[in-house]
């Protein structure tokens, strides 16, 4: 996903130029309307650095390429990555003399 600063400020900006205006039109103090842009002003920057510093992690599709993984999967993979061994043993039963049913493994 990419961010687009100066365009999207541009549109911030264009757009509470007439929050300013129909604000002051409703009888707002100048101090209030400073305060609400203020707030919608931090959250436009908070906004900016989660996009512009926060990367998908997923891991790439069979079907794609390494190019197309991405870059932080691509580096922990093999510490995210685990692989299970599994023994797999068969159990012969066996019946001694005594009519008691032992088991021994192959």
């Amino acid at each position: 996903m990419s961010f687009n600063k100066g365009y999207e400020l541009k549109k911030f900006e264009a757009h509470w130029e007439k929050l300013r205006i129909e604000y002051a039109a409703a009888g707002m103090t100048k101090e209030a309307i400073q305060k609400m842009y203020d707030y919608d002003r931090q959250q436009f920057n908070s906004e900016r650095t989660f996009i512009e510093r926060t990367q998908e992690f997923t891991a790439p599709a069979y079907e794609s390429s390494e190019e197309e993984a991405s870059p932080l999967m691509l580096r922990y993979q093999d510490a995210i990555t685990v692989t299970e061994a599994i023994c797999v043993t068969t159990k012969i039963f066996l019946k001694n003399t005594n009519n008691l049913c032992k088991f021994s493994t192959c």
